[in-house]
């Protein structure tokens, strides 16, 4: 074997071992995004539920808080 063939195979390896390398990075963000939006599904609606109750306890709080305010500032 002349040494530009194995030279020349060398190159050919670390090409396909690159390759399959960048194939791989791939396939892994996929599998990362198609599970980022799988736990986004199931979070979205306790999100939402908080959101619901935060803003109730807001509403609570004004309703409280208005009264003594309206007697301080008279």
């Amino acid at each position: 074997m002349a040494t530009d063939d194995v030279g020349a195979n060398v190159s050919d390896r670390v090409r396909e071992a690159a390759y399959a390398a960048v194939g791989l990075g791939v396939l892994g963000v996929q599998g990362l995004q198609v599970h980022r939006r799988s736990v986004a599904k199931q979070v979205e609606p306790q999100v939402r539920e908080a959101a619901v109750r935060l803003q109730r306890l807001a509403s609570a709080a004004d309703d409280a808080v208005n009264p003594v305010l309206e007697r301080l500032e008279d």
